[in-house]
């Protein structure tokens, strides 16, 4: 039998086996429409600012920022000072996530597989 492994989708905090982008399929999708939307906003407005972005599509200015830093938007003569905040918040966001799964490992540890008395020995004789 082949062994699964279960995560915390780093968005919604739901258990899903393991995808790549530590997101579950669902906000996967989500984050998905939510740059279709950003890029149809930018379409029919001619560009904009993150922030004009977000106010005009309604999506958070962190999630246009990381599809910025993915590569998934470009920035053209936006205030650099602005996506520096943006991306320190991110980093303060991820520093909390993984401080909250370090505790959580720390209260559930996982089982220790050497003394579970399971496999095979020679007989002394």
């Amino acid at each position: 039998m082949s062994r699964v492994d279960v995560v915390l989708c780093s968005e919604c905090r739901g258990l899903f086996s393991f995808l790549p982008r530590g997101l579950c399929a669902a906000c996967i999708d989500r984050f998905e429409e939510r740059l279709w939307t950003v890029r149809e906003w930018l379409a029919a407005n001619g560009g904009g600012t993150i922030m004009a972005a977000s106010k005009g599509s309604g999506v958070e200015r962190r999630i246009i920022a990381g599809f910025v830093r993915e590569g998934r938007l470009d920035i053209v003569n936006d205030d650099p000072e602005m996506l520096q905040r943006l991306q320190r918040e991110e980093l303060v966001r991820a520093r909390i996530a993984g401080d909250m799964a370090a505790r959580e490992l720390a209260e559930n540890p996982p089982p220790d597989k050497a003394h579970r008395g399971i496999g095979m020995r020679s007989k002394v004789s």
